[in-house]
């Protein structure tokens, strides 16, 4: 049977998004049923608009990394470019929210921002056994006069907060970057900034660092080494852990893919995608949200063994290069506008850092924690349960229910790597 609260329902026409969960809403129409509904509708587009924007942004990775691991977050990247728009003049706020894959035709600006204050209003909620660290800050130059003030109004809602800072001392500037991210995520995200010019403008940073634990746990005792194939006869021994119980999982046979979903003990899952040897192409190319609507369909529950290799990996990248090739070519030009991050009428970005630590542990996901058949599901000699084995590349998600958001997004080429990271200035 299929599982009625499976979190790709999101996708669905059908919206039903509770509305309990949301914070007070404000602004026309204030809790009349008809704004309920519109929020329903509102949070329905942000969340299939996340996830092309989501997409859209693996491919770009994957591209140019086609056999290294990729780790991203998507709601923490586009929470913080969304942010600038907030601050925007001429057309920069319109181009901001295109290459977030927003259509300002369905959906307004005003909308938008409160959809974004609502998801990170949500995703900060106190939670027993899930700790969520995300946000996002802007470096601007001190000699453009950045406006601290608006500073205040940013927090309500979910822009980043301004700091003043020295690019001409690079080395001290990249230490206060660091520094104060390292501060956020508790030490999990370091050395996010490898350089920084003396010319540079303003540098917007955002993170996402994630702690929560499975709803069933898996046995360490059940661990044991195994090998994951890295392509081309070459394999790598990973600790592989190992459990038989109930689970949600599907078998694709048009995109040649098996899925399984791991749920956390609160407001998350996790979903694993094993392509076919030679398919992972194929499947990487149909991600989007028809793709998970389908794959909710095929969704069944049953016994099944899974072994799902043991993995850390902190990421960061630099990102200006392709959210220029993705539409975002204004917030890095000199068509730039930003007043109410500057007094300077052409301050524009020169950098956008993201950093992302996730790990998959027996107890669950850990904040810096430490071949079968092709189709991955087959028979195994133990008794008649079906096995699936993560033991070779594979893609995965991180989901957050109430939100609807992709708090991750990614791919396990090497279990053993435990740092990804790109930094391509000259992207052609």
């Amino acid at each position: 049977m299929m599982p009625p609260s499976f979190f790709l329902l999101f996708m669905l026409a059908a919206v039903r998004t509770a509305v309990k969960c949301y914070p007070k809403p404000s602004g026309p129409e204030e809790g009349t049923a008809a704004s309920s509904v519109k929020r329903n509708e509102t949070f329905y587009e942000m969340a299939t608009t996340n996830a092309n924007f989501a997409f859209s942004l693996y491919r770009r990775l994957v591209a140019e990394t086609p056999d290294r691991n990729i780790l991203f977050s998507p709601v923490s990247i586009s929470t913080s470019l969304a942010a600038l728009s907030l601050g925007a003049q001429s057309a920069s706020p319109t181009r901001v929210l295109e290459g977030l894959h927003f259509n300002l035709s369905r959906i307004s600006e005003w909308e938008i921002r409160e959809g974004f204050q609502r998801i990170v209003h949500i995703l900060h909620l106190p939670t027993e056994h899930l700790e969520l660290r995300m946000g996002n800050a802007l470096f601007v130059d001190e000699r453009l006069r950045p406006l601290v003030k608006s500073v205040d109004g940013a927090r309500e809602a979910f822009a980043p907060e301004t700091f003043p800072t020295d690019f001409t001392n690079a080395s001290k500037a990249v230490r206060q970057i660091d520094s104060l991210v390292g501060k956020q995520t508790e030490g999990k995200i370091v050395d996010l900034v490898r350089d920084l010019a003396a010319d540079t403008s303003a540098v917007l940073v955002s993170y996402l660092v994630f702690k929560a634990r499975w709803k069933e746990p898996f046995d360490l005792i059940e661990t044991r080494p195994g090998d994951f194939l890295l392509g081309e006869k070459k394999t790598v021994a990973v600790p592989m852990m190992s459990r038989e119980a109930v689970y949600h999982r599907l078998i694709d046979e048009e995109l040649a893919c098996t899925a399984l979903q791991l749920d956390y003990s609160q407001r998350a899952l996790a979903l694993l995608v094993l392509p076919e040897e030679g398919q992972m192409k194929r499947v990487e190319e149909a991600l989007s949200p028809r793709t998970l609507r389908r794959w909710n369909r095929l969704l069944r529950k049953g016994m099944v063994r899974v072994f799902v290799p043991r993995f850390s990996i902190s990421a960061t990248y630099e990102l200006e290069d392709f959210l220029r090739k993705m539409g975002f070519g204004d917030a890095f030009g000199t068509k730039a506008d930003f007043p109410e991050i500057s007094e300077q009428s052409d301050i524009k970005l020169s950098k956008a850092l993201h950093g992302a630590v996730l790990g998959f542990t027996e107890k669950g996901t850990e904040a810096g924690a430490t071949t079968g058949p092709s189709s991955g599901l087959r028979s195994d000699p133990i008794g008649d349960v079906p096995c699936m084995r993560f033991n070779r590349p594979f893609l995965f998600m991180v989901l957050e229910k109430d939100t609807r958001s992709i708090l991750f997004l990614g791919k396990i080429t090497n279990p053993s790597e435990t740092t990804a990271h790109l930094s391509l200035p000259h992207l052609k």
